[in-house]
């Protein structure tokens, strides 16, 4: 999957949970631990989109160069193909 792909189906996941879905959330956080663990949830959960998107940019840049390599190699194929004809 291409990387902007995979960032709107990050951002498609993250818009489902409905307002109603995060204020019951956040209304159910009633102690300070609770609030700590979710402190500790979020920055995780940030560290591993930041992850997660220097992985979707590798990948576009591998299939960029993939492809260009590719358009290379079948543009010296057409004058390999064109040297030999006028070889012969």
């Amino acid at each position: 999957m291409g990387y902007y792909v995979i960032n709107n189906l990050i951002k498609e996941r993250i818009n489902k949970m409905s307002n109603e879905t995060k204020k019951q959330t956040i209304d159910s956080i009633k102690s300070v631990e609770s609030m700590k663990a979710v402190k500790v949830a979020y920055d995780l959960t940030a560290e591993t989109m930041t992850s997660i998107s220097a992985i979707a940019k590798l990948v576009k840049n591998n299939t960029d160069n993939l492809n260009l390599l590719a358009t290379k190699v079948l543009e010296l194929e057409k004058k390999l193909e064109a040297y030999e004809q006028r070889k012969n």
